[in-house]
């Protein structure tokens, strides 16, 4: 009975594939105009999914009614619209890379007629990729429509067909700055990733960063810091992936106003590993709040896409400055204290008290808050401590442990985020915090999300395959088995290659 049931739902399962490959086969014949010409006719259809994918269309016999963008040069050039209303709020990149054979420009515009004055922060392309455009991490709102303008260059430019290709990304759990975000703790380096982030704010000039065109950054994320002394920082993401820039604020909103320091491309060389990585010194108030803002380059120009990867996060005390504090244990082998430098204390294998702390106020024997790898908090001595310990007589209930990011399931996809960003009234719907383990790479592998239970009902039934489906036609990211991205028909057969075989 059960192997008669599993044949007919796939014999079900494959008609409504047949039914997907022709709706998305099926086209409207070509006109000689294009009927997106305005961007009053875009409002009334021409839309991208709201998950992302391609659009076709065409700027041959097109006019131009967009009144200015931000892009440098000459734009004086037709222009046609598309519109995307996302379901659900995250990052979103366009580009026309390939996919024209002539010279665009693209801008992003929350009204009509397309506008300086409603063209997104950031949002405008022209020339990232060879003659075509590009623009990257655009924060859009789940809910709300917004233009995709797409433009030639100049009036006398040779126009026809293309295609326009949106890309979504989940949005980063600190993509903005605020009190909500995670702590960074001193000498504990954080990997990261700017994935999912949109641009907060590009420095302006850029010279405050670097010397490059790109140096004000772009797609960043945010953390904070509280120093634990008056004194030299810095802050650095050596071992980063990609070519960064890190600032470090005094508040938020960010910006040129509140800049204590700023870095693109480390100085002296000293992200060995990288030299595209940043450093910057600063000097801070011991227990003031700061915001780090970390970044990617926008490359090649202030209007181009930024880079997006993994990053590594650390902040130190200033090396070159010479700080002391209690050396508890040591080579004496028991808790004896003597006053060394944290490099000198780590080489005897000595536990440190923290900087300027003092024998003779018991910093060795006093207790604290101890922050465990996991994000928990207990009070432990300093000695004891399998953690970071916070300082003599500092309790839990006034420390903030850094959370660490762990395995969020939504639908048939596996992602890390932080737990409040996964079960959070902001964060995706059905969405189920599992925490611990990495995701697994293979998409047939369920551990540790249960691809199969779409709905997360808690068993695999029927219903998952239904819900599934009519999440694809929705073009929800989170039929995109690999990660959050734009569902393909391979999304369907690896669905119900899981469902079949589900043990979970």
């Amino acid at each position: 009975m059960e192997k008669r049931l599993r044949a007919r739902l796939r014999v079900c399962a494959l008609r409504w594939l047949w039914c997907a490959l022709v709706f998305t086969a099926a086209g409207g014949e070509a006109s000689g105009q294009p009927a997106n010409d305005d961007c009053a006719q875009a409002m009334a259809g021409f839309a991208i999914p709201p998950g992302g994918g391609t659009v076709a269309g065409t700027l041959a016999g097109a006019t131009r009614d967009a009144t200015g963008t931000t892009c440098p040069g000459n734009q004086s050039g037709a222009d046609v619209y598309h519109t995307i209303t996302p379901t659900i709020t995250g990052s979103y990149t366009f580009e026309t890379c390939g996919l024209a054979a002539w010279d665009t420009v693209l801008s992003v515009h929350t009204g009509c007629p397309a506008s300086v004055a409603n063209q997104l922060p950031q949002a405008c392309s022209d020339d990232l990729c060879g003659a075509q455009s590009r623009v990257g991490s655009v924060l859009l709102i789940a809910g709300r429509t917004y233009i995709v303008r797409v433009g030639a260059y100049a009036s006398a430019s040779v126009v026809g067909p293309y295609s326009l290709l949106a890309t979504f990304a989940a949005r980063a759990p600190n993509d903005e700055c605020g009190a909500g975000n995670p702590l960074l703790m001193l000498d504990v380096p954080v990997a990261t990733g700017n994935q999912g982030a949109s641009t907060t704010i590009t420095i302006d000039p850029a010279s405050l960063c670097g010397g490059f065109p790109g140096s004000g950054g772009g797609a960043d994320i945010f953390y904070r810091f509280k120093p634990p002394t008056s004194g030299g920082y810095t802050v650095s993401t050596c071992g980063s992936a990609i070519d960064t820039v890190v600032s470090v604020h005094s508040g938020c909103p960010v910006g040129e106003s509140n800049l204590v320091g700023c870095n693109d491309d480390g100085p002296g060389g000293l992200c060995s590993s990288n030299a595209l990585n940043s450093l910057v010194y600063v000097t801070l108030t011991a227990g003031r709040e700061y915001f780090v803002r970390v970044a990617g380059y926008r490359y090649p120009d202030a209007s181009g896409a930024p880079r997006v990867g993994s990053l590594v996060v650390l902040v130190r005390r200033d090396p070159n400055a010479i700080v002391l504090g209690a050396c508890c244990g040591g080579a004496t082998g028991g808790p004896a204290c003597e006053i060394r430098a944290a490099d000198e204390c780590s080489g005897v294998g000595g536990v440190y008290a923290g900087d300027d702390t003092s024998c003779a106020a018991g910093a060795c024997g006093a207790t604290g808050a101890c922050c465990l790898g996991d994000g928990t908090c207990v009070v432990d001595s300093l000695t004891e401590c399998a953690g970071v310990h916070q300082g003599a007589s500092t309790t839990c209930a006034g420390v903030e442990c850094p959370q660490p990011t762990g395995v969020c399931c939504v639908g048939a996809v596996c992602m890390l985020t932080l737990p409040g960003d996964c079960s959070s009234p902001g964060g995706p719907v059905g969405a189920l915090w599992v925490g611990g383990s990495p995701c697994n790479s293979s998409i047939l592998a369920n551990a540790p999300c249960c691809r199969a239970d779409f709905n997360k009902s808690g068993t695999v039934t029927v219903q998952d395959i239904f819900d599934f489906l009519n999440a694809w036609f929705a073009v929800s990211p989170f039929t995109h088995l690999a990660a959050p991205g734009i569902p393909t028909v391979q999304d369907i057969f690896d669905f119900l290659s899981v469902w079949f075989v589900s043990g979970c």
